[in-house]
């Protein structure tokens, strides 16, 4: 069922992949699901596919936020020669994904 933060994460998803330089072969699945202890979490399921879960209980900004965060985690894992190797790509998913939300809000391409 399509609803409004369904909107908020395909805009977000195509942006950050045009962003990232993240090519259109590459799938990123999304599915909104809470988690316990978790607003998001994405996995490699197999070699350019991506799956992504985001709690449906935030607010749009945060629902932005984590996807961006997650989408930099696909980053990370489709072109590894930029990620530390601290703390699981954590420290650059998480200096960014607020960062990113309001350049994007402010773009007004939100």
């Amino acid at each position: 069922m399509f609803n409004n933060k369904d909107y908020f994460i395909e805009k977000t998803i195509n942006w950050c992949r045009a962003l990232f330089c993240i090519p259109d072969n590459v799938i990123i699945n999304y599915d909104l699901k809470h988690q316990p202890d978790c607003w998001g979490c994405s996995s490699q399921v197999k070699e350019s596919h991506y799956a992504i879960l985001i709690d449906p209980t935030m607010s749009i900004r945060d629902t932005v936020s984590t996807t961006i965060h997650e989408m930099i985690h696909v980053k990370q894992w489709e072109f590894p020669s930029h990620v530390s190797n601290k703390n699981d790509g954590e420290d650059e998913a998480e200096e960014f994904q607020y960062k990113l939300t309001d350049l994007l809000w402010g773009l007004g391409l939100l």
